[in-house]
């Protein structure tokens, strides 16, 4: 398998809320006893039953940033849709395949590790792409759109995107977060219309981002016996874990939306 380029690596860092390109090769671990990760399987599955046409064949679905194939699986199982996942994490698609034998389910799903960035078109397009929680990789709203139609060969797919912003009534000041109102306005100007919006409940949120940051905060201690030279490392992370989990918890919004682009 060949390395990943270090734009890669530092965008799925970012993803996962990594800073350090020295903790990149222990994600894995810290991460392991996470299964869906920052996209709602069911919150997913709800708005392709209630807005996606039934195409008359089993539905093709493009997972980008699938993770361990939690949204992919539950997809394939639920709908009988072929999905294929796309994840730079090759431990991540190790596991997403794993999982998709262990459920039956490799005849539907198929996993690749590859950056979503450098993606051919797909043949044949799909109805749906999802991207789920992986940030700005394409750039702004109008970037992601536009790479998302390039890689389905020009149709027009729905488009689920897991995402957040700030109130207004915040100030714009330490966190990589928009403000609403320039998060609404991208949408505007990215040529889409917006057919649903989902908030996640905040305090069912919260609730499992501690229950995330305890998990991460016992493997970074068995990683710290085996690595004190790494002590530090693994300690700013579970505090950068920390401060998104409680210091961001009451004021960032985040929201599952299905967009469509517009005909041209």
């Amino acid at each position: 398998m060949n390395p990943i380029s270090e734009k890669t690596r530092d965008s799925i860092l970012a993803s996962l809320d990594g800073r350090d390109p020295r903790l990149f090769p222990y994600l894995p671990e810290l991460l392991q006893d996470l299964w869906e990760m920052g996209t709602d399987a069911e919150v997913v599955l709800d708005l392709i039953r209630r807005h996606v046409p039934d195409p008359g064949r089993p539905l093709r679905i493009l997972d980008l940033g699938c993770g361990k194939g939690a949204v992919s699986l539950r997809l394939a199982g639920a709908l009988d849709a072929d999905v294929h996942g796309v994840d730079a994490m090759a431990a991540f698609v190790d596991a997403a395949r794993a999982a998709a034998d262990e459920r039956g389910l490799a005849g539907r799903c198929r996993f690749s590790s590859a950056d979503v960035r450098s993606l051919p078109p797909q043949a044949p397009s799909p109805d749906v792409v999802i991207l789920g929680a992986i940030g700005p990789v394409f750039g702004d709203m109008r970037d992601t759109v536009a790479r998302v139609g390039e890689m389905s060969g020009g149709a027009r797919p729905f488009l689920i995107v897991d995402d957040a912003y700030l109130p207004d009534r915040f100030p714009l000041t330490d966190t990589v977060y928009l403000g609403e109102t320039a998060f609404r306005e991208q949408l505007a100007v990215a040529g889409v219309t917006v057919l649903a919006e989902v908030p996640a409940d905040p305090v069912a949120l919260t609730s499992e981002n501690r229950r995330i940051l305890a998990a991460i905060r016992r493997r970074a201690v068995e990683l710290t016996a085996r690595h004190p030279e790494h002590a530090g490392l693994f300690e700013d992370y579970v505090r950068t874990q920390a401060y998104e989990t409680e210091r961001l918890a009451d004021r960032v919004v985040c929201v599952t939306l299905l967009l469509r682009p517009e005909a041209r």
